[in-house]
């Protein structure tokens, strides 16, 4: 099978995490101690731009902000399908619980 540029083949390559950008996970950071050093104080990180719910340095942001790295990094051992619907799923649960919108999958 043919290897995307994160070494991850087509099928997976195919079935990216939805985000819709509605800036919660990097709005909310106090939640987990992984995020520490990117919290500017306030919860939020330094490198989010509330003005457009952007990430300023997404295509060089850490690992853990980077759902296809930190899958490669960190839980290649889980299959892969496997971790895109928790990460789904959490996401879904933090959207509902914040009435925010929902991604779209």
């Amino acid at each position: 099978m043919t290897e995307s540029s994160t070494g991850l083949d087509i099928k997976h390559k195919k079935r990216a995490f939805p985000c819709n950008q509605c800036g919660w996970c990097c709005q909310n950071l106090q939640n987990h101690t992984l995020y520490k050093s990117l919290d500017d104080g306030n919860g939020v990180c330094i490198y989010f731009d509330t003005t457009n719910n952007s990430c300023m340095v997404y295509h060089n942001r850490p690992l853990i902000c980077n759902i296809q790295a930190m899958y490669e990094a960190v839980f290649s051992s889980m299959d892969y399908d496997d971790y895109i619907d928790l990460n789904i799923q959490t996401c879904q649960s933090v959207q509902i619980a914040n009435k925010l919108p929902m991604i779209q999958i």
